[in-house]
């Protein structure tokens, strides 16, 4: 395994950027090495969250260097924020702190700081010496002493962890194979501590990666969902699954145009196989989620032609003929949206969404009767289906079903309520306002 730089964290304030640079050169040695990397607020790319960026680093640096000043204890960022959390991942055994003093400061023995290895030798600021050069060579060799200790506390860990995993081999799949089971059960959180074993056994396991991240979006954790699809298509550059998703958590946090990426390289893999048309992550399910993002942002023939590559891959596709509707109605052609939704609901007797769909296409035509009628299979097929009452509402009143409409809008109310959904519940009451004024 390829031995990682010790990464160097420079806490500093920026009156003492020219000090900063300086201890910066005397580290390239070691930097040319691949011993240390160094990272410091200069390198946040424009557009970054830079207390973000600053607290990500921090919290992964191996060293933190503490460049003391009088400018870095009267800083509230370094002093308040930055200082505390290195203290308390030094406590933690999480990293190594090096406090260095660039100009004199009453006062530090008292300060948190006090209590480590201060350098440079005797605690002497580097700009009360003669030859600041001298200053710095002995403050890196004080660096290099703490980075050689944490090399070899890596290669101990790494060869424990090499250890146990020849001991355990095979236990790898067993923790894999029982994460599946449980959540196929719904057992997410057990799922996914049976997966962090699997990942503990065998850094290397693409698929328990992503089977990971599956758990992890199912209990609403995106992000770290995110995260491990990563990874898994880090170890497994040509993992299908992972990109599709990672496509779905994209998809779910409004990133369409990531969405539509992650869908596309996923088609393009399962293209290079020949296709898979029966399987959950393959063609027809890629392009029908890549169809939705992309009506998502507008593009309407787009997301038809994906409709339209699924539903050659999968006729019997009810989904892709519902969203292909939408996306015909979207662009008015009503009468091709009927003829999607009547196929959907052709193909599955039970879908309330396609019914409510044509319900709206057949009002949009001005046939509000036709277009009750759907909204009540719909509202029979799924009583909890607030958008269909919303919609009924709707024909209601154009039909001068005044008590009708009334009720429809206040059921709509409450579902939207009960859903946390408050844009639409403010929209049912407003109807309702205007219907009872």
């Amino acid at each position: 395994m390829e031995r990682s730089p010790i990464e160097v964290f420079f806490s500093y304030s920026r009156e003492d950027k020219p000090l900063r640079d300086k201890l910066e050169k005397h580290l390239i040695s070691l930097k040319r090495q691949g011993v240390i990397s160094l990272w410091h607020d200069r390198q946040i790319v424009a557009g970054s969250e830079w207390e973000e960026e600053i607290d990500r680093h921090m919290r992964t640096a191996d060293i933190i260097l503490l460049l003391v000043s009088p400018d870095f204890v009267n800083s509230k960022y370094c002093y308040d924020i930055e200082l505390p959390d290195a203290m308390a991942r030094h406590d933690a055994g999480e990293a190594y702190v090096v406090p260095i003093l660039l100009r004199p400061v009453a006062g530090w023995k008292r300060l948190p700081f006090a209590k480590l290895q201060v350098y440079p030798s005797g605690a002497v600021p580097i700009t009360q010496w003669a030859d600041q050069d001298t200053a710095f060579v002995d403050v890196v060799e004080g660096i290099e002493t703490a980075v050689e200790k944490l090399l070899t506390q890596r290669q101990e860990q790494l060869k424990a962890e090499e250890q146990w995993r020849k001991e355990h081999v095979g236990e790898s799949e067993s923790f894999f194979n029982s994460g599946w089971d449980k959540w196929n059960k719904g057992d997410n959180k057990g799922a996914i501590a049976d997966y962090n074993q699997a990942i503990k056994l065998n850094p290397d396991f693409a698929a328990a990666y992503n089977n990971r991240g599956i758990a992890r979006r199912a209990l609403g954790g995106k992000k770290a969902a995110i995260a491990d699809y990563d990874q898994a298509i880090k170890l497994k550059s040509d993992f299908a699954d992972a990109y599709y998703n990672r496509g779905n958590v994209r998809s779910d946090l409004g990133d369409n145009k990531g969405a539509i990426a992650d869908y596309g390289k996923a088609i393009e893999i399962n293209k290079n196989w020949g296709g898979f048309s029966d399987n959950y992550y393959g063609l027809p399910t890629a392009y029908m989620n890549r169809g939705i993002a992309r009506s998502e942002l507008g593009d309407q023939q787009a997301a038809i032609a994906d409709y339209d590559q699924a539903i050659k891959l999968n006729p019997d596709y009810a989904d892709a003929y519902n969203n292909r509707g939408i996306a015909r109605s979207n662009l008015g052609d009503k009468q091709a949206a009927i003829a999607d939704y009547d196929q959907a609901i052709k193909l599955n007797p039970d879908f309330a969404k396609a019914y409510n769909n044509r319900g709206i296409a057949r009002s949009d035509l001005g046939d509000k009767q036709a277009a009750i009628a759907d909204y009540d299979q719909a509202l029979k097929l799924n009583p909890d289906y607030a958008d269909a009452y919303y919609n009924r509402g709707n024909a209601r009143t154009a039909l001068g079903n005044k008590p009708g409409a009334i009720a429809d809008f206040q059921k709509a109310a409450d579902l939207y309520q009960k859903q946390g959904n408050d844009k639409w519940r403010q929209e049912a009451l407003n109807r309702l306002k205007e219907l009872q004024s």
